[in-house]
């Protein structure tokens, strides 16, 4: 039946339905293509600032890695155990901090070297504490060596 009605029209109305049926073709991939074309611009425009949010966002794990303590006292207390890890987080190196018990809850810590800014950030975070002060402290400039200092401080710890 199809094949009867094309065979008999004429050579121009072939011509004129197959153009149709062309231009339907075209028309009908535009318009289902379209919105996929429109989402790949997009996301390809999206994609350097999901990159550029990436790289903030390593950077501020990697500082909060940097400032991270761990404390096994609960927030707010201070401990022999809790002052250690402080002390321990705040030195360059490990070997470099001294921690003796003194009597009636005093805590002697001692750094041969330690970097300024941590110790300050150190002693303040030991002041921010409900149960803990510092009693008594002695900073001196390594000349050797620039921002290192050696220090030595006490502790009051209240139960």
């Amino acid at each position: 039946m199809i094949r009867e009605r094309w065979f008999s029209l004429s050579q121009r109305e072939r011509r004129a339905v197959l153009l149709g049926a062309v231009g339907t073709a075209v028309t009908v991939g535009y318009l289902l293509l379209e919105p996929f074309l429109v989402e790949r611009d997009r996301l390809a425009s999206e994609v350097p600032l999901l990159r550029q949010d990436l790289a903030q966002m390593q950077d501020l794990v990697a500082e909060v890695k940097k400032l991270q303590v761990e404390v096994s006292a609960p927030v707010g207390e201070l401990s022999p155990v809790t002052l250690g890890q402080l002390a321990r987080g705040a030195a360059s190196e490990p070997d470099a901090v001294m921690l003796s018990e003194g009597y009636g809850g005093l805590l002697n810590v001692a750094f041969e070297r330690v970097d300024y800014r941590q110790l300050v950030d150190l002693l303040a975070a030991i002041e921010g504490r409900r149960n803990g002060a510092i009693t008594r402290i002695k900073i001196d400039q390594l000349a050797e060596t620039p921002g290192l200092v050696a220090a030595s401080f006490a502790v009051t710890v209240t139960r």
